[in-house]
């Protein structure tokens, strides 16, 4: 009996194994010509399961890029660099409308991303502010909801407040640009 630490010859690797984009191009031909009963089912699953999953992570982490800009936005008492977490927030914002509109079924997923997401924003806002020798209280609950994370008119007030403070030029909401 091999072990799993023994490679198995060349000639035992299925195509899956050697050449992935080969596989690939294989199964799209065998679906193609209907010829199922010749499809690599095993395989087949985990890729599709493995597609799923990459689309909810990707989802997941344009939530938590946003929430973790929203949140330095928010809390950190710099004035500096205010417009690439503005920047950020709108970039994930965009790719999270994207993922939504090309995959509607990950709707129904989204409060579960959305709360899963926030311990690690949080985590990660705490650090990148920490390595600036900023140390603020940022609660353990979101204090930014779903719809706001989504909403690309609504900014934490902090970030109106250094708009007003000269931070930047202040457009007619009170946003700076």
């Amino acid at each position: 009996m091999g072990t799993v630490l023994e490679r198995k010859p060349e000639s035992q690797c299925s195509l899956y194994e050697r050449d992935y984009h080969a596989w690939l191009e294989e199964q799209a031909r065998i679906l193609k010509s209907g010829q199922i009963g010749s499809l690599d089912i095993r395989n087949l699953i985990e890729e599709i399961e493995d597609m799923g999953r990459s689309e909810e992570a990707g989802l997941q982490s344009a939530i938590e890029q946003a929430l973790l800009h929203l949140t330095k936005l928010a809390f950190s008492p710099s004035s500096d660099p205010r417009r690439g977490c503005q920047a950020s927030v709108v970039k994930q914002r965009v790719e999270i409308e994207k993922r939504l509109r090309r995959n509607p079924g990950l709707q129904s997923k989204m409060n579960a991303l959305y709360q899963e997401s926030w311990p690690d924003a949080r985590k990660l806002a705490i650090a990148e502010m920490a390595a600036h020798n900023e140390s603020p209280a940022i609660p353990s609950e979101c204090p930014f909801s779903m719809k706001e994370v989504r909403d690309e008119n609504y900014w934490p007030k902090a970030l109106s407040l250094a708009a007003a403070l000269g931070q930047g030029r202040r457009s007619s909401k009170g946003i700076d640009r």
